[in-house]
């Protein structure tokens, strides 16, 4: 059997805008008055809350244990206080309100300690696989494709792999995330391919 193709009138060939994102330097986001945080980011039910309303927290606290494998905990994304616990518009399909928590920042953004000691000592470069897979998994760190799937389980695979990309190819006209990710902050880039290197033995 021949096989046949077919040619079909339309579609879009954009023009590339990629020099307008990549003319400046990363700039850090300005906190917000109020972040609304989901407790249901991942398959399942949702995460069990342990902090209450007036607790102030830190940076990378957890506010959320997960109850699934498939979940990760949720931190605290800057220092301040919680004001409360109830359901909220969150950019879902569904147009449902979610159980948030609702964290107003006090604009220290400051770190929880341990997080600091870690970084500071260098302990997570050092580490055994146990200990880094540990490490990522109480992290929260998790795909950024839509399905928020934990990054510790794709680590702890027992496949044999013989070789690690590290994908920063993007498509559309104007972004350049990836683009200006591996060319600014490229030291931490590369201290993260190291310890995936050594995670996957390749």
């Amino acid at each position: 059997m021949t096989a046949r193709h077919y040619s079909f009138h339309g579609g879009l060939r954009l023009e590339r805008h990629k020099a307008q994102s990549l003319s400046h330097p990363i700039e850090p986001v300005r906190i917000p008055s109020h972040l609304i945080l989901p407790i249901q980011q991942h398959i399942g039910d949702p995460a069990t809350v342990v902090c209450q309303p007036g607790d102030r927290v830190l940076k990378g606290q957890v506010l959320a244990y997960h109850n699934n494998k498939v979940a990760v905990n949720i931190h605290a994304p800057t220092s301040g206080v919680i004001r409360e616990i109830d359901l909220h518009y969150i950019p879902h399909p569904s147009g449902l309100k979610y159980p948030s928590l609702v964290l107003e920042p006090d604009g220290d953004d400051r770190w929880l300690d341990e997080i600091i000691h870690a970084q500071q000592t260098n302990d997570i470069a050092h580490g055994t696989k146990d200990e880094l897979i540990h490490w990522i998994q109480n992290a929260g760190i998790v795909g950024l494709g839509g399905a928020t799937f934990p990054a510790y389980i794709k680590l702890s695979s027992q496949a044999a792999i013989h070789t690690l990309i590290i994908n920063a190819a993007e498509c559309e006209p104007y972004i350049t995330c990836d683009n200006a990710l591996i060319q600014q902050p490229a030291q931490q880039i590369l201290q993260g391919v190291a310890i995936l290197s050594q995670l996957l033995n390749v």
